[in-house]
Formats: C-alpha cells, structure tokens, sequence
C-alpha cells in the first residue's frame, strides 16, 4: 500500500508532505514521489494529515459499556470502590452477564474510534481475545498489581516482571493520609525503579514526584477519572517538573468519555499541545518500553498510523484540536482498521467489503469487525440502545 502525498507528522512542530510505503504491518519507506508498482494499492492523502496511531496508556477495556458510577469525591480509589461495587444490582449485573471477551471487544472499539492503536491494558492478558482480530493492539509484555490496596502480592508480581517489560501498578490515588503514603511504602520494598509505571499520583507532591524521576519510573496521568473520584488531580506545574509522563483514559467507569475528550480535558486544565502530544505518542511509547516504532512515523516502525483532516497547523496543535469527525482512517499494523464515511469511496471495493457500516456519536464510519455479532448478544441484556463511553453505537 502506498500513503501519497499527505502531511506527514514528524514531530510535535513538523510535518512534511510525503509518501509511505506500507508493506508486511510495517512502514518499508517513506520519502517524497516514492516509485509505485502496478500492483500496489495507492491512497491519495493530500489535504490529510498522518498522524502516529495514539496510545492510550492505561485502560481497563472490560468495563467499556459501563457507565460512571459514583458520587464524589472520595477520599481515595478505595472508598470509590467499596461504595460503587455491587454486582447483583443494576447497573452492573445487567453488564457481568454479557461474555467478557465481548465486553472487551466493546472497550477495545471505543478506543479505535478515537484514534487509538496501541492499549495498556490494567488486567490479565488474554491472548484467545487480544490475538484473535481485535480493534487495537493490546500489549502482551507488563507485569502488573492492581494496587497496594487491593493487591496482595506485589512483591512477587513486581519480581516476576520480565526485565525489558514495565511493571504497571495504581498508586497515590486519593487525597487521604493512606494514599501519601504509599510511595515510600513502594519505595522501601524496593519496587521504584526503570520498569515501574505508577497510574494516578495524585496524593504525589513535586519533592515525590522529584523521587519518581529520579527512580527512573514512568507516570499515568488520568486527569477526568481523577476530578470525578477525588474531586483532584496532579498540578500541571508539578508534572513538567517530574517524571516522564503519558496521558491514559483509564474506563467509562469514571472517565469522561474516550481519549479525545480526555485530550481536550488536559488543553483545558493548561497543558499546551507541545505538552500533550508526547503523552499520547513517543513518550507514552517510552514509559511502556514499546520497541517496534509505535507512537511515531518511522521507516522500519509499525503501520499503526491515523489519519485525519489536515487544517495547516502543526502536528501538536491539529491532535488537541482534533474532533471525532476530523477522522478518516485509522490503520493497525497497515491494516485499515476504520475509515469515515466520506473517506471510503477512496478504498479498494474487496477491503470495504470486509467493512461494517457502524453510526457512533451521530457519525458514519466503517470499521472491519463484526460489531453486529457482539451488538445482537449485547442488547439481549442492556436493550436497543448501547452507549460506549457515553456515546451512542449502533449498526
């Protein structure tokens, strides 16, 4: 498949018109006027800007068809928990009888259909669900704890973490005596260090957040799932200061919606595009040791790339001011995965073909799963309408 002539983002300030050739799930070249074979599929980008696929660096993908539940704030993620988790009563039961592998598919879509391409997962792995076709590429190497909460075995699943992998755990998430503690509780057993990435930090301060840094460990800033529990999150000042930090949309659950609206949270709450652009990308890549090119447009990288309407601006400034229907194609390991309405008359008839026509947030995009199979099950339980991240799908 060849990219022609769309604007390519080669960093947050630049982006140059250019070709890539895409061939194997990875990105083989790219340059000006590549040569086109006779057989190759030709997409003409221009008046489109490339963007890298965005990662959203923590998600728990199972709870993507639920609601936000809660009435904050709460002193801390545990309270929230306790108050909100009753399995046998509405909401929640209706949505615990639906497979999970269905619920997960449904986490997984919202994701792609705000541009994301690369998930991390706060949970088990499963590969029968992540290695099957799935809407974006979930990572497989982490060793993860829920928290010091409410996991038990920290230690040894900190231990157990393969040495190149990180190590993902929630930590800081509150503003309670108990949630300040818990860096230097993780500090002296010995568990801060290059593979650690702490989600939340909260209760953090700049002389912990200083330590953070120092350790080598990566943050999960999660700021609308933090306001709505806690009422609170980081100071923005504090962050620039600290550690290396990637933007996470964590669960509708407790967020506002997917990880545009979160990147449209962060803009508001100061953070500049400049600021925004590596937590979605190359940092947010960095912190969670991804290695195959992810979050960035490089030769030799993985296809995971977005497409979406160019308006002369520089990478950083068309990402926070990106809105749903600015997206026209989304490819995964240069698979297209999603295509706009609009968009998909430039496709090849046999890939459209393969493609459902889906109507998400009042917009028409074909995305290449069969939604209908996981709708038909879904609504059996939750009735015609499926809301995701609080917005509407259907078929």
């Amino acid at each position: 498949m060849l990219l022609m002539r769309g604007s390519v983002a080669l960093s947050p300030e630049t982006a140059d018109e250019l070709d890539i050739e895409v061939a194997q799930g990875v990105i083989r070249n790219i340059g000006p006027d590549l040569p086109i074979s006779s057989d190759t599929i030709k997409l003409d980008l221009q008046g489109r800007m490339i963007l890298p696929g965005l990662i959203n660096a923590h998600d728990h993908l199972e709870f993507g068809i639920f609601p936000r539940l809660g009435r904050g704030p709460y002193p801390d993620a545990r309270a929230w928990a306790l108050d909100i988790y009753h399995p046998e009563e509405t909401p929640i039961r209706e949505r615990l009888q639906i497979a999970k592998a269905t619920r997960l598919f449904w986490g997984g879509l919202k994701n792609l259909l705000s541009g994301v391409t690369s998930v991390c997962h706060h949970n088990q792995y499963l590969p029968q669900v992540f290695d099957s076709p799935f809407p974006v590429r979930v990572m497989s190497e982490y060793g993860w704890s829920h928290s010091l909460d409410f996991s038990k075995e920290v230690r040894s699943e900190h231990q157990a973490t393969p040495a190149h992998a990180p190590y993902v755990i929630h930590l800081a998430e509150g503003t309670s005596e108990r949630s300040r503690h818990e860096l230097s509780d993780l500090d002296q057993k010995g568990m801060l260090n290059s593979q650690t990435v702490l989600v939340h930090g909260v209760a953090l301060k700049k002389e912990d957040l200083e330590l953070v840094r120092q350790r080598g460990s990566g943050l999960v800033w999660c700021p609308s799932s933090n306001l709505f529990i806690l009422g609170k999150t980081l100071d923005l000042e504090d962050l620039r200061c600290g550690p290396a930090v990637a933007l996470g949309n964590d669960s509708p659950l407790t967020a506002d919606g997917d990880l545009l609206d979160e990147i449209q949270l962060t803009c508001r709450l100061g953070a500049s595009p400049r600021d925004i652009y590596p937590m979605v990308t190359n940092t947010a890549a960095t912190i969670l040791k991804l290695k195959q090119g992810e979050g960035s447009i490089v030769a030799g990288g993985l296809a995971d790339l977005l497409v979406v309407r160019n308006n002369d601006s520089s990478p950083a400034d068309r990402l926070v001011s990106l809105r749903r229907n600015d997206i026209e194609m989304v490819l995964t390991g240069g698979s297209i995965t999603l295509s706009s309405q609009e968009f998909a008359r430039h496709l090849p008839q046999a890939r459209l073909s393969q493609m459902q026509l889906i109507n998400y947030d009042g917009l028409k995009y074909w995305v290449a799963f069969d939604v209908l199979s996981y709708l038909n099950e879904t609504v059996r339980y939750l009735g015609d309408e499926l809301v995701i991240a609080g917005k509407r799908l259907g078929v």
